[in-house]
């Protein structure tokens, strides 16, 4: 949350959002020691980052409504494994559940708090309403799985249906309606619908940091950046390297093809820089979800595939 609030502000401006939804914390709890940006060890060290989150926040947008989430409990039988993980983050600390708890119970009292200045602000509890079991944790008990998010996606719909301000507008905007049949996030378009990706397939043929000349324009083709594409892409797909529970993900081939209707290409004069932008299509299109009104990402790609089998419970 530290890292957060120094970015409020410039977060806020920009955004202009009718609705901010704010869940935050398990991070500042997991880190050993206290520092700026990182580890929080006490609740009045993460209430501090709060307050600060929350004034930065209704003095760049005083109308917002802010709905404030209670975190998450982890669970703490998988958790004294995390540091198995491949990323070796070590092992969630003893006191990060009752740090968990003790904080929850402070932040009615804050909402309250700010209610009484004047903002529009709500506080719900995720874990009494979401009812979280066992089987809706992912592998190291931090993370949910898709049941597990799927609980907390229903709690804060419900959230945002019970806002004021969503009442107020419920009246005014029509209700989306569900998409028959449920939309295919990687079905490939017709040539028609993916006629502005083609337009702006532009290789930019200059040095890094310089200003280009008109001249250094000129249209990709996709199949000049099959090759990288693949190779970026195919280590993940075997398993050999990146991925980590979600290895194995959507075959090289079937990702170019993607590519090809989904995203602009990219070409700079670094080579380190392309290799990362084709990475990442690969990493985001692997997050991708079928969802009932159309398409998501989501933090970790499914189906999640653990490395470790099922810890005991």
């Amino acid at each position: 949350m530290g890292w957060l609030a120094n970015r409020t502000t410039a977060i806020m401006t920009n955004a202009q959002p009718d609705i901010v939804l704010f869940m935050a914390g398990t991070n500042d709890f997991f880190w050993p020691v206290n520092d700026a940006h990182h580890g929080c060890r006490t609740t009045a060290c993460l209430t501090a980052r709060l307050r600060k989150l929350l004034d930065l926040t209704f003095a760049a947008v005083p109308k917002t409504t802010f709905l404030l989430s209670t975190i998450t409990h982890i669970n703490e039988a998988r958790c004294k494994f995390y540091g198995t993980a491949h990323w070796h983050p070590g092992n969630c600390p003893s006191d990060m559940q009752a740090n968990i708890i003790a904080y929850n119970k402070l932040l009615p009292a804050i909402a309250a708090e700010y209610v009484a200045k004047g903002f529009a602000m709500a506080l719900h509890d995720v874990n009494a309403q979401a009812q979280f079991v066992d089987a809706d944790y992912w592998v190291w008990g931090i993370h949910f799985n898709a049941t597990g998010f799927q609980k907390m996606a229903n709690v804060w719909a419900n959230a945002i249906y019970s806002s004021a301000v969503w009442k107020g507008r419920a009246a005014a905007v029509c209700p989306c309606p569900a998409r028959t049949p449920v939309p295919n996030c990687c079905a490939h378009k017709t040539d028609d619908q993916i006629s502005s990706f083609r337009d702006v397939r532009l290789t930019v043929n200059f040095t890094v940091g310089s200003k280009p000349p008109p001249s250094a324009f000129s249209v990709i083709e996709p199949a000049s950046k099959k090759a990288l594409i693949l190779n970026v892409s195919q280590p993940v797909y075997s398993g050999v390297s990146g991925t980590g529970p979600h290895g194995k993900g959507i075959e090289p081939e079937a990702h170019f093809a993607w590519v090809s209707d989904n995203l602009p290409f990219f070409e700079s004069s670094d080579a380190d820089l392309d290799r990362t932008y084709y990475f990442r299509t690969y990493s985001y299109h692997n997050h991708i979800l079928n969802a009932r009104y159309g398409c998501c990402s989501c933090d970790a790609a499914p189906p999640a595939r653990p490395l470790l089998p099922p810890l005991p419970r």
